[in-house]
């Protein structure tokens, strides 16, 4: 089933490009125009490529919603095909609606990420740490007069194991500063 979808995205980019060559002729522009209003963001983002690579300026209104979609790539090549046809990039910039937030399901799974993340990485430093120590512990009870250089060796890995966690702790932390929190007055 995926194939199939893939596939049949496949077919209408190509028709898209074929529809780009007519639109150079003065022909088929409605029917990329059309294609902008289209379910699919790849086939929105390439309509909107092939209108400004065939000079359509007929496609500027319909490009400028472009601008607005939820897709960053359709919005991307919403600005560059108007770029190509002639638009300057303070009309773009005016007409481009601020929405570099991501959509609600990406911040939950991003939230579960950084939860998981977190625990995990604890929990791991957590058990290497235990088990550092035991072995550390071990050894020096095997061999007492070696206690000094193994009981160094053993800080310096538990230095290193501890900075694992607290990369973590700052991945988290930057992941955080993609949040935006509003509180409802």
């Amino acid at each position: 089933m995926k194939n199939m979808k893939i596939t049949s995205l496949c077919v209408v980019m190509i028709a898209l490009f074929v529809l780009s060559v007519f639109a150079q002729d003065g022909g088929k522009a409605k029917e990329l125009i059309e294609k902008l209003r289209d379910k699919e963001w790849s086939v929105r983002a390439s309509a909107a490529n092939e209108l400004g690579s065939a000079g359509a300026k007929e496609a500027i209104p319909e490009l400028m919603k472009l601008l607005k979609d939820n897709d960053a790539v359709v919005r991307r090549s919403a600005a560059v095909a108007l770029k190509r046809l002639g638009v300057s990039e303070e009309e773009i910039k005016a007409s481009e609606e601020k929405t570099e937030q991501a959509p609600d399901n990406v911040k939950i799974f991003l939230a579960v990420a950084i939860g998981l993340g977190l625990a995990i990485a604890v929990f791991g430093g957590a058990f290497g740490q235990s088990r550092a120590i035991a072995a550390a512990v071990e050894a020096m009870a095997r061999q007492p007069e070696a206690g000094g250089r193994i009981q160094g060796a053993m800080i310096i890995g538990l230095a290193l194991i501890e900075t694992l966690v607290i990369y973590m702790l700052l991945i988290c932390f930057l992941l955080l500063g993609k949040f935006t929190f509003t509180v409802p007055m």
